[in-house]
């Protein structure tokens, strides 16, 4: 069961980050194979799309939020669920500091088809997943 609602003062905002060679590559594989078993082992159309989706933006928009906020070397939790208008919501905490560190929320738009029922609605139903080696 998910946390209950995180201390939250804003909702992160993409920030869009220089693509210049400073900026270390995570390993994509471990995070992206944790990602396809958290959605059932195999990889079906859900996890290529979610693929799609994070693997442009990770570098450059979410792990510079997440290391910005919560630093490299944590173990976070994440969860994933739908939200309004077909937005699949990717919420980020460190269960260490629920209560010092808010969550961090990203919005991923153009969730479409089967690929919606495969998200609960209600962000209580949502599975945690634990990121590991979410960076280098």
């Amino acid at each position: 069961m998910p946390r209950s609602d995180p201390p939250r003062e804003r909702e992160s905002q993409f920030r869009q980050y220089s693509q210049d060679n400073s900026m270390p590559k995570r390993n994509r594989k471990n995070f992206f194979n944790s990602l396809s078993e958290f959605l059932g082992g195999n990889r079906s159309s859900t996890t290529e799309m979610l693929y799609r989706k994070l693997e442009p933006i990770w570098d450059t928009n979410i792990a510079p939020v997440l290391i910005e906020s919560f630093g490299k070397g944590t173990t976070l939790y994440l969860i994933l669920y739908l939200g309004n208008s077909h937005k699949l919501i990717l919420e980020v905490w460190d269960p260490k500091h629920v209560e010092s560190k808010p969550s961090q929320v990203f919005k991923l738009s153009g969730i479409t088809g089967n690929d919606i029922n495969n998200f609960p609605k209600d962000r209580s139903k949502a599975k945690i997943m634990t990121l590991e080696n979410w960076h280098d």
